[in-house]
């Protein structure tokens, strides 16, 4: 029995191989195919590396503009406290109606009388009013209703208004009054200013 042919020996020595190569084929190629196929999807879903650079570049900018707003938002609240301190500040405030003063005078209006306004004026607008009270929240004094009465020609009422628009006090028109003469060219005015 030990005599085995050579055909057979052969047969003996590859058996352990074709078992092997079996069992490669029903029970681990299914596995590697799935993780092929896994690893296959994965590399489609990757970016490119383009679209990566492209995204990082995005991400930089996007950086840079929170850093900028983040600047901006500090100026604007280092602003809104130098404008609450013209609003509480007596002699600031005493500034501004001198300095409004001479810019309708200056532009051809001749002031009759200007005064801070009994029992606050006029109320203005919606936004104003949410203006004053946000003003108010933040520790600031409610602005002050400024009046002036002046006279002169429409020209000269609108060249004074666009002047007051670019003083440096911090002024906020609320309302105007206009009343005319029919003999008369000149304008009768009463404009109330925040101050």
């Amino acid at each position: 029995m030990n005599a085995l042919g050579r055909r057979d020996r052969y047969l003996l020595a590859l058996l352990p191989a074709l078992v092997a190569a079996a069992l490669h084929f029903w029970w681990l190629a299914p596995e590697l195919d799935a993780r092929a196929e896994k690893a296959e999807l994965a590399l489609r879903r990757a970016p490119d590396p383009g679209t990566i650079a492209v995204r990082e570049a995005s991400l930089a900018r996007a950086r840079l503009e929170a850093d900028g707003l983040g600047r901006r938002e500090s100026s604007l609240a280092a602003r809104r406290r130098e404008q609450l301190a013209d609003w509480t500040d007596p002699a600031r405030r005493a500034e501004a109606s001198v300095a409004l003063s001479g810019a309708l005078s200056s532009h051809g209006l001749r002031v009759i009388r200007s005064e801070i306004a009994e029992r606050g004026g006029p109320v203005g607008s919606p936004a104003q009013r949410e203006l004053a009270r946000g003003l108010q929240k933040e520790g600031g004094a409610a602005p002050e209703v400024w009046t002036c009465e002046a006279r002169g020609t429409w020209e000269s009422l609108l060249e004074a208004l666009d002047a007051v628009d670019g003083l440096s006090v911090f002024a906020l028109p609320v309302a105007l009054s206009l009343t005319s003469d029919l003999g008369r060219p000149e304008l009768e005015v009463k404009l109330w200013i925040w101050i």
